[in-house]
């Protein structure tokens, strides 16, 4: 079998090439008899092992991916794209600045083990671009010059904010502190010293929560699949068979 990339993804249809060929294509019914979610099908990014027939027999190991919650009630990963480099995380320099959404971005490109490249624009328009450079340099203690709605999929649910709530989580007296009124929590004292401002704190717990609500939700969408999957395999060994 032949290895191509993904390079576009239309449900049903993909556009896969190599080094010699660019074709369209579908993956085998097998591959769908096989896969237990939407997320196991390929994506943009994907390599992929391309039978004599032409058709997508199966997807090489993902180095990463990039995935968020599917649009809709249904809570299922919907997985954008797959073995990636770098992220430009875009932002202008305006009234639409948003530290916080460059941080969501910022902590989705590491908990995947992509590259994120923070790129500040309309720069010619901003008479203070030191000050929104210095807030990004604050959060994520960098030094690069030029540098959702997303809904959260969880691959890691321990992600935090910023590596300093981190590490003070680790000194809380309990180690099942929620950070909202335990004795002895390590953050909340780190609030009221002013070691952490009451926006990073309220950040923190607002996506602490998001990551728990999307794990339990990511757990109970798995296992119903699964369950699906099995209903239907056992179903077909008990279905009459026509000579």
């Amino acid at each position: 079998m032949d290895n191509y990339r993904v390079i576009a993804d239309y449900k049903d249809v993909y556009i896969v090439k190599n080094e010699n060929e660019e074709r369209k294509t579908r993956v085998t019914g097998r591959y769908i008899h096989n896969a237990v979610m939407r997320s196991d099908y390929p994506v943009v990014g994907d390599w992929v092992h391309i039978n004599s027939s032409g058709m997508i027999e199966s997807i090489v190991d993902r180095k990463n991916c990039l995935s968020r919650k599917r649009a809709g009630g249904k809570y299922e990963e919907q997985i954008m794209a797959a073995n990636i480099d770098l992220m430009f995380i875009v932002m202008s320099l305006n009234q639409d600045f948003n530290i916080n959404k460059v941080a969501r971005f910022y902590i989705l490109a590491q908990t995947n083990e992509i590259i994120p490249v923070v790129v500040l624009t309309k720069a010619d328009l901003c008479e203070n671009i030191a000050q929104y450079k210095g807030q990004i340099e604050k959060k994520f203690n960098i030094d690069t010059p030029g540098i959702r709605e997303i809904g959260l999929w969880i691959n890691n649910a321990d992600f935090l904010l910023e590596e300093d709530i981190s590490k003070l989580e680790k000194r809380c007296k309990f180690r099942n502190c929620t950070h909202e009124s335990e004795p002895g929590c390590a953050i909340i004292e780190a609030m009221e010293d002013g070691i952490i401002s009451v926006s990073q704190y309220k950040a923190y717990m607002k996506l602490k929560r998001e990551a728990e609500y999307a794990k339990y939700a990511q757990d109970r969408s798995i296992q119903g699949a699964r369950e699906r999957t099995a209903r239907m395999k056992e179903r077909e060994l008990w279905r009459p068979k026509h000579r």
